[in-house]
């Protein structure tokens, strides 16, 4: 489907707002309210003749690199890499959970606790194996470009590995203590 590698160049390329539009305007036009189905065809009258099972991945893959986006080249794993500025709004929360990658099980949540502060929260599975490229976080703030990120500590200790203009916080290699990822927190000012 055009439309997958469309979303996913769009990605690669750090086209996040285009990524958005062909998102959105995916679901809005070209599936069904509430059910989410992609019909093929239409016929004159308005009859449908049903849907075919690739149409229906659209939608769930490029939810699936909104939240977590895999780069094969540099072998980085992007974890909200594309959400709307809205989900980081104050008192929101975003969250994936038992998410399957080529490096194992993770699971993620971001919480906005005020217009300042976002608490992360990165848990990864048993047989999980560090990505080479490391993780990538990006905070999209609602408030962007006014506030940007200013500080990152994760599990308490101060981390310089964040760009507050491309709004990401790298964590290149694996903490000795991988609860530390459990205890993510940005400051933007």
């Amino acid at each position: 489907f055009v439309e997958l590698g469309q979303g996913w160049a769009y990605l690669f390329y750090d086209m996040v707002d285009r990524f958005q539009i062909l998102m959105y305007a995916l679901a809005a036009l070209g599936n069904t309210p509430g059910t989410w189905t992609a019909a093929e065809c239409f016929a004159p009258g308005g009859s449908a003749s049903g849907y075919a099972v690739p149409s229906q991945t659209l939608l769930p893959t490029l939810l699936r690199w909104q939240l977590l986006f895999e780069d094969p080249f540099t072998q980085t794993l992007w974890l909200a890499r594309a959400t709307p500025r809205t989900w980081l709004a104050n008192g929101k929360r975003v969250a994936l959970t038992g998410a399957p990658t080529s490096y194992g099980r993770l699971t993620f949540s971001l919480q906005s606790t005020s217009v300042s502060t976002v608490h992360g929260n990165v848990t990864l599975g048993v047989n999980f194996q560090w990505p080479p490229g490391g993780l990538v976080l990006r905070l999209r703030s609602p408030h962007f470009p006014t506030r940007k990120i200013t500080a990152v500590s994760i599990g308490g200790a101060k981390c310089n590995t964040f760009n507050g203009t491309a709004e990401t916080v790298t964590i290149a290699t694996a903490p000795q203590s991988l609860v530390a990822l459990q205890h993510i927190i940005a400051t933007l000012a």
